[in-house]
């Protein structure tokens, strides 16, 4: 019985250890509170988004969704990383798919 407490308190040492070097490793944007586009996707409510923009720094850069919603009201979200292909684009707009189902896909 000790074993198997030993075993399971240092497994959750493990695990917590885990999750804060991947917090301090983590990809951080510049944007957004250093959080990542897909942190921020994945803590969109479901259903929620109008418009995705995915591609290179153009979007990264020249986008910004909050425009958007303060003048008309469209709920835009920025998917686009400096750099991005269009494999990893394809991808990235795959994931968002699962919760989301926007009206407009924009590639600039």
């Amino acid at each position: 019985m000790k074993k198997w407490i030993r075993g399971a308190a240092f497994a959750g040492i493990i695990a917590a250890v885990l999750m804060r070097v991947y917090h301090i490793l983590a990809w951080k944007d510049t944007a957004g509170g250093y959080i990542s586009s897909m942190q921020q996707l994945y803590n969109t409510e479901e259903e929620l988004i109008d418009v995705v923009f995915v591609g290179s720094s153009h979007v990264f850069s020249g986008i910004n969704p909050a425009i958007l919603w303060e003048k008309d009201g469209v709920s835009a979200f920025d998917l686009s990383i400096s750099g991005q292909d269009k494999d990893t684009a394809y991808h990235n707009l795959i994931e968002l798919l699962k919760t989301q189902s926007p009206e407009v896909v924009s590639d600039i």
